[in-house]
């Protein structure tokens, strides 16, 4: 396994235990509205997964001949998928603040994760 996919995989599970935990608390705290609240974060992190693997594949994937055009595919790509998924996320009851919870726990991962391994990337 090469550096690249260790940390893609420590920060998935990372992501995976915030969005966890915050889906098991939402679950607490809106017992009535389990669906909406917690399915609502569940929803956002797998949406802000997918989106990551679709970032890594595509900056693998780009050469230096037609870079630009590459990258700006994959923007595009991608932010049309997280349109589509709140779009009928919302339309189908979900809790929109929920989805945005859900996508920031990855976020959140990140952050964790540069600021616990920074001392083996100096």
């Amino acid at each position: 396994m090469n550096e690249l996919q260790k940390m893609t995989r420590k920060i998935c599970l990372l992501s995976l235990f915030i969005g966890g935990t915050l889906s098991i608390l939402a679950a607490i705290i809106w017992h009535d509205k389990i669906a909406e609240v917690a399915g609502g974060v569940v929803i956002g992190l797998m949406c802000a997964l997918i989106g990551f693997q679709m970032i890594q594949s595509m900056s693998l994937g780009i050469e230096e001949s037609n870079a630009k055009s590459k990258a700006y595919v994959g923007y595009l790509l991608r932010f049309i998928f997280y349109a589509c998924v709140f779009t009928l996320s919302m339309y189908s009851g979900i809790n929109v603040f929920a989805l945005l919870v859900g996508f920031m726990c990855h976020k959140a991962a990140i952050i964790v994760y540069s600021v616990r391994y920074r001392e083996e990337m100096d």
